[in-house]
């Protein structure tokens, strides 16, 4: 009964909560956006609800945080203004035993954040991509990308992979294709260029090594090599994605083989563990939020705003700036993800112990 009782009071706020950082963020970010553009190009309205559904999985993942801060905040605050706690504390009930089941359904929003994020925010990401194209020059989006990566499977077992330093319609500048049999590696085709003819991908200027156990056995130089694969290009074309666009496992696949091929990768590495970090920041604002809600300072409720407001920007400067420093490699790209994260629990929890919050 006291469990059900604790959760509805953090429940309701972060509901409410919620519903206060997503409208701020969409009518702040998205809106009046979609207004402008409206004004400027004319777009149909069924552009333009297209653009407003597909900016909504972003900033609802970015929300989730923000919220869980504030509720923790209210909702101990509250507690703690009518004396409950002491009541509760009274009847032996301990406050780490007493938000138990906060603590419970925020993990549970971390792990469904995770999944929202693998699932839903990646994909609409592109869409959005795709909308925003069309918006802008009322053509579909053309196939034009950097650092592109692609792989083909047979049965599930790997039958090719390709990679292309640029690729712009049908052209693909420094192309390198290898081939596998039975998950070995059989041979590796690199050209300066290449370009779909009559469907079939012509290289120009380049080399075709064929492999046996792991060892070059035959060098070719060619100047024009057919090679009969993607024939089309709406396959590669949902391939070709930026950091964001991806999910975890694209992502994490995609920056494997730039490492293979000597590309710098600090940046989507940082993006990569961005994906998990920011999630877990999650259970980070409930561990700050309900000991800031018990101090003797919540009482005046007009703090958990003004604080949360506080804090989430002092957290996103620490996390832009972090970013930019592994992006550049001046900070590792897995430590840059995390040390947001870590910095302000320490500092914060720090700050609760000496009563300086």
């Amino acid at each position: 009964m006291i469990d059900r009782y604790i959760f509805l009071e953090f429940f309701l706020p972060f509901l409410f909560s919620l519903g206060l950082f997503l409208s701020i963020t969409v009518f702040g970010f998205v809106v009046f956006n979609l207004i402008d553009m409206m004004i400027r190009y004319g777009l149909a309205i069924s552009l333009v609800l297209k653009l407003f559904i597909y900016s909504i999985p972003e900033m609802l993942f970015y929300s989730i945080p923000m919220s869980v801060l504030l509720a923790s905040i209210l909702s101990a605050g509250r507690l703690y203004r009518d004396n409950e706690i002491i009541i509760f504390q009274n009847c032996g009930v301990s406050n780490k035993r007493l938000f138990l089941p906060v603590f419970i359904f925020v993990i549970f929003l971390t792990i469904l954040s995770l999944v929202f994020n693998y699932f839903v925010v990646s994909k609409s990401n592109f869409e959005l991509s795709k909308a925003n194209f069309l918006a802008y020059t009322k053509k579909n989006m053309p196939i034009h990308k950097q650092n592109i990566f692609y792989k083909e499977f047979d049965n599930n077992s790997l039958k090719r992979s390709f990679y292309a330093r640029e690729f712009t319609n049908n052209i693909m500048y420094n192309p390198t294709v290898e081939e596998f049999e039975n998950n070995f590696l059989t041979k590796i085709i690199h050209a300066e260029k290449s370009e779909l003819k009559d469907n079939n991908w012509l290289f120009n200027k380049g080399y075709l090594y064929v492999i046996e156990n792991g060892e070059i056995k035959t060098s070719l130089k060619f100047d024009k090599y057919s090679f009969p694969f993607m024939q089309t290009l709406d396959k590669v074309a949902n391939e070709i994605r930026s950091p964001k666009e991806m999910n975890y496992t694209e992502l994490k696949e995609h920056i494997k083989f730039l490492k293979k091929s000597g590309e710098k990768t600090a940046n989507m590495e940082v993006q990569l563990y961005q994906k998990i970090s920011i999630p877990f920041v999650s259970i980070v604002f409930f561990l700050i939020g309900i000991p800031l809600g018990l101090n003797k300072k919540s009482k005046n409720s007009s703090f958990a705003y003004t604080f949360s407001l506080f804090f989430i920007f002092v957290y996103y400067i620490c996390l832009f700036s972090f970013t930019a420093l592994g992006s550049i490699e001046l900070v590792n790209p897995f430590l840059s993800a995390w040390i947001p994260n870590i910095l302000v629990l320490i500092i914060l929890l720090f700050s609760i112990k000496n009563n300086r919050l």
